[in-house]
C-alpha cells in the first residue's frame, strides 16, 4: 500500500476502495477520464477482478466521491472533485467532532468524569 492509498484510509476510505480511488487519480493525471471499471482493473498491480472494481465504484458513488456517465453499452467513471472534495469532508468531519466534544466531555458516562480504576488480574501461582 503506498502513501496515498494510506492517507486514503485515515479519510475513511477502506482497502479496494481507497486502491480504486488512487487508480482513478492516476487516469485524472493521464488526462483519460472518464473510464472504465475494467480499465481500471487492468491498471491495478496486482490485478483485480472488475467486479471488485464495480463494487468500489458502487461505493464510491453513493459516497460523493466518484460519478458516471452512460457511453454506449456501458458506464464510464470519474472523480467528483478529486482532492479537494476529500479536503472539504475531512473538514466537515472536523467540524462535526469539535461540535461534539464538548457534550461528550460533559456526558456523565464520559471517561473523563469517571474515578480511574486500576486492577491486577493474577493467575494461581503467578505474581502471589
Amino acid at each position: 500500500m503506498d502513501n496515498l492509498e494510506n492517507t486514503l484510509n485515515l479519510v475513511g476510505l477502506r482497502g479496494y476502495d481507497a486502491k480504486v480511488y488512487s487508480i482513478m487519480l492516476d487516469f485524472r493525471d493521464m488526462r483519460q477520464e472518464p473510464v472504465t471499471a475494467y480499465s481500471i482493473a487492468k491498471h491495478c498491480t496486482p490485478q483485480m477482478h472488475v467486479t471488485t472494481v464495480y463494487d468500489s465504484l458502487g461505493r464510491l458513488t453513493d459516497q460523493g466521491y466518484v460519478s458516471f456517465v452512460v457511453e454506449g453499452r456501458g458506464k464510464k467513471y470519474q472523480l467528483n472533485g478529486g482532492v479537494r472534495q476529500l479536503i472539504t469532508q475531512l473538514e466537515e468531519r472536523k467540524r462535526s467532532i469539535n461540535d461534539l466534544l464538548p457534550r461528550l466531555k460533559k456526558h456523565p458516562r464520559s471517561e473523563i468524569n469517571r474515578a480511574k480504576i486500576s486492577h491486577r488480574i493474577t493467575r494461581p501461582g503467578i505474581g502471589e
